[in-house]
């Protein structure tokens, strides 16, 4: 099989000694991921001339499913397309294609290392856990179920309306978690706005400048840690499976750690 191979540049917490390799087939992926380029030029040509548009995230989602019938792509695989999209306008917008060839792969825990990739991890399935130790923009983690990760930097409503577990270890920008009716957790930098709106649990290992208690929220902030060891010592532990996942990709259950954290805060209520 005819294969094209890349290496990214390493990235987020630590360099590894081996970069890690991608591949994409030739023959199957990339001309997939090219029909839906030329389908996203024709969605965004009011764009490109000026007029206003609506955007249907959900409809290009769709369309990446349908181009993807039949391919059996690995993670790895569609994260190697950032290398062959560097010309195409819509580079970006990608990380939607790559959400569905994520969603659709055996791999339950997902890396990307890459480089300002939007919309990544969209819908991301309950069962699955996508950690960033590279560098995303904005919307991505968007209506995610599963376990989302920044490591790395990501932008602007990094885990919008989420309703698994987002867990910040790195930087994020403005709105990170808001909306959400899941978990948030930050242990890292994070811009204004963080989980406005939202309506699950929030815990603020690290609270981001001008920070804004959500009222329709459970909000944790710094103090209250520091008055529930049992909280901060699962917290810390929950940092380390973290890494241990992003460098072994070892799994990490939703349900064990949201369980974890409901039963920690009744027995401290």
């Amino acid at each position: 099989m005819n294969r094209l191979a890349y290496k990214f540049k390493g990235s987020g917490h630590e360099v590894p000694e081996e970069k890690r390799k991608y591949v994409v087939r030739r023959y199957t992926l990339l001309p997939a991921f090219e029909a839906w380029h030329v389908y996203m030029e024709k969605c965004f040509e009011p764009s490109m001339k000026g007029d206003a548009m609506v955007w249907k995230w959900d409809e290009y989602y769709k369309k990446a499913e349908e181009m993807l019938k039949g391919i059996n792509a690995t993670p790895d695989e569609a994260n190697a397309l950032q290398f062959l999209s560097k010309e195409h306008a819509f580079t970006g917008y990608f990380g939607l294609f790559l959400s569905a060839v994520y969603n659709k792969s055996k791999e339950k825990t997902i890396i990307f290392d890459g480089d300002r990739v939007c919309m990544l991890g969209y819908k991301l399935k309950k069962s699955k856990t996508l950690i960033n130790t590279g560098s995303v923009d904005f919307n991505s983690g968007l209506k995610a179920e599963g376990i989302v990760v920044n490591l790395g930097k990501a932008g602007g409503g990094f885990c919008l309306a989420s309703r698994g577990i987002a867990i910040n270890l790195g930087e994020v920008r403005e709105h990170f978690a808001s909306r959400s009716s899941g978990i948030a957790i930050n242990y890292g930098k994070a811009d204004y706005s963080m989980a406005k709106a939202a309506t699950g649990i929030v815990i603020a290992a690290k609270e981001p400048t001008n920070f804004e208690k959500t009222e329709s929220a459970k909000v944790l902030r710094e103090a209250d840690i520091v008055r529930y060891p049992e909280l901060g010592k699962f917290l810390d532990d929950l940092k380390e499976k973290v890494e241990l996942a992003r460098e072994k990709k070892t799994s990490l259950s939703l349900h064990r750690i949201k369980k974890s954290i409901e039963d920690i805060l009744k027995r401290t209520a």
